[in-house]
C-alpha cells in the first residue's frame, strides 16, 4: 500500500513536470520510426520480388527461344 502511494506520488510529480507527455510523444516517435522501417523494407523486398520475376521471365524466354531453334 505504502509502495503505491508513493509511486502515485512520483507518477503525479513527473505528470506536472511534464515528462509523461515527453515519454508519451517518445514513443510515439519510436512507433512511427518502426513502421517506416517496416514499410521501406517491405519496399525493397517488392521491389527484389519484381527483379527476379523479370529475371526469370526473361531466363524463360531465351531457354525457349534456344530449345525452340535447338530442337
Amino acid at each position: 500500500m505504502r509502495l503505491d502511494l508513493r509511486r502515485a506520488v512520483e507518477r503525479d510529480a513527473l505528470r506536472r513536470a511534464g515528462f509523461l507527455r515527453l515519454t508519451a510523444a517518445l514513443r510515439f516517435e519510436v512507433l512511427r520510426a518502426a513502421v517506416f522501417r517496416f514499410a521501406a523494407l517491405r519496399f525493397v523486398v517488392f521491389l527484389a520480388e519484381e527483379a527476379f520475376l523479370r529475371l526469370a521471365l526473361r531466363l524463360a524466354v531465351f531457354f525457349a527461344a534456344v530449345f525452340f531453334f535447338v530442337a
